[in-house]
């Protein structure tokens, strides 16, 4: 049977296209420059993430294009950046910072981006928090802490620490107060060891860094882990989410605790095309599964929990898209703490 002059231009052409994209984002990042926009400090995890990246992905992107790091604190700023100032081309991606869908869903000041716009590309880890009791703490347990006082320390009144014991206490009924003033992780610890505090409220992976015996019950003990999933060093230790007794407090738990579960994730701009797109997804997956990068994660303390794109962007928009209801009954709770 002859095909006609149509038919075969048309075969021809749709043979060729998948080849024809694949060339033209080989193309493009040839000879080119990924830059990664870091919403923090260099040597924090956000840097660190990004400096990993850039050593493991590019050999995976068609054209194999450097990767440099930019240094922008500050989230909103380094997300209104990248959605209103910086390239739409996929010469620029970022680490999305991971209160923004929160921020966005309470429409909170300076927010001048949409993050269900962005394309996610995978996410490299959450990284949950964790409160953590001393040995002395007359309450060593979240039961006990309901008809005893414990003393916990944070920075202030916007830090997760304060919010989250503020959540424990008018829903679960604990009787914790949180000292504010203490600038960091080193200046908590040293009050618990003064005596001054009972417990505190940090990221894990900074915990179990300073003080890995901590999470083996020696000296003081994890009594809680701030997240949607619990993380795989603590298995046996509940999250908040964990402790929600009814469909409402679960919403407001994973609105107060989701964003540590996102705390890692790379995305692109909102006007990348979808080829380069495509591109950068594909080249995560292999990265993903040639293991090396998520090897150098592990040496470094990260949790083995990432996600491919269509998971994250699933969280993304599970948190972006929180009810308003839910938005107000939680900064009702915490408008009231002390």
């Amino acid at each position: 049977m002859r095909l006609s002059a149509f038919s075969l231009i048309a075969a021809v052409a749709i043979a060729a296209s998948p080849v024809s994209a694949q060339d033209a984002v080989e193309k493009f990042y040839k000879g080119n420059t990924i830059t990664i926009n870091v919403p923090s400090s260099a040597g924090g995890t956000y840097g660190l993430a990004a400096q990993l990246l850039a050593q493991h992905m590019p050999k995976h992107i068609p054209g194999k294009p450097n990767m440099v790091l930019q240094i922008m604190p500050g989230g909103v700023k380094a997300t209104n950046y990248m959605q209103n100032v910086a390239p739409q081309d996929g010469s620029v991606i970022n680490l999305l910072s991971q209160s923004m869908p929160d921020l966005q869903a309470s429409k909170a000041k300076g927010v001048q981006f949409d993050v269900l716009k962005f394309h996610p590309i995978g996410l490299i880890a959450g990284l949950n928090g964790a409160f953590v009791v001393d040995d002395r703490s007359p309450a060593k347990t979240i039961e006990e802490m309901k008809t005893k006082v414990i003393l916990a320390g944070t920075r202030e009144r916007s830090d997760y620490g304060f919010q989250t014991v503020a959540m424990l206490n008018h829903f679960m009924g604990t009787k914790v107060k949180v000292i504010l003033g203490y600038d960091g992780g080193a200046e908590t610890d040293l009050a618990m060891e003064r005596g001054e505090l009972h417990g505190k409220l940090s990221s894990w992976l900074s915990i179990k860094e300073r003080h890995p015996q901590w999470g083996r019950g020696e000296g003081a003990k994890v009594v809680l882990q701030i997240g949607t999933e619990r993380d795989p060093d603590i298995p046996n230790v509940p999250t908040l989410v964990d402790l929600a007794q009814t469909p409402e407090q679960k919403k407001i738990f994973v609105f107060l605790a989701g964003n540590n579960s996102i705390a890692r994730g790379l995305t692109a701009p909102p006007g990348v095309p979808a080829d380069r797109v495509n591109a950068l997804r594909a080249a995560w997956d292999a990265m993903i599964k040639e293991g090396e990068f998520t090897a150098a994660l592990a040496k470094h303390g990260f949790p083995p929990n990432h996600k491919d794109w269509k998971t994250y962007a699933a969280m993304i928009k599970e948190l972006a898209e929180t009810p308003p209801e839910i938005i107000a009954l939680s900064e009702a709770v915490l408008s009231k703490a002390r």
